[in-house]
């Protein structure tokens, strides 16, 4: 996947697309989210 089609596509094809490693969801503690943090597998 390149820069701009990850910028295009909605949110949930993008990650449906990757292959995560790892998803950390950082919150406050009223459950806004504030960061998130995907680890990606990107094989050349």
């Amino acid at each position: 996947m390149i820069l701009n089609e990850f910028y295009t596509k909605p949110l949930q094809e993008v990650l449906t697309e990757m292959d995560l490693l790892d998803v950390e969801v950082h919150a406050d503690d009223n459950g806004k989210i504030a960061s998130i943090e995907l680890k990606i597998s990107y094989i050349i």
